[in-house]
């Protein structure tokens, strides 16, 4: 039994915007942080897009 594909992309979104919030955490300026929080909140919305097209 396979995992569709559309599973498997949410599953490595989500997975990118655990590693971001990670990444976020241990940024250490204010710069940084706000560099990852734009990365954060453009993956979600993808993240989103992909729910939503999934039904």
């Amino acid at each position: 039994m396979s995992i569709p594909e559309n599973i498997l992309l949410i599953s490595r979104k989500a997975s990118e915007i655990t590693d971001l919030l990670y990444e976020k955490m241990c940024a250490k300026t204010e710069e940084d942080k706000n560099e990852i929080a734009i990365k954060i909140e453009i993956a979600k919305k993808d993240l989103e897009t992909m729910k939503n097209k999934r039904g």
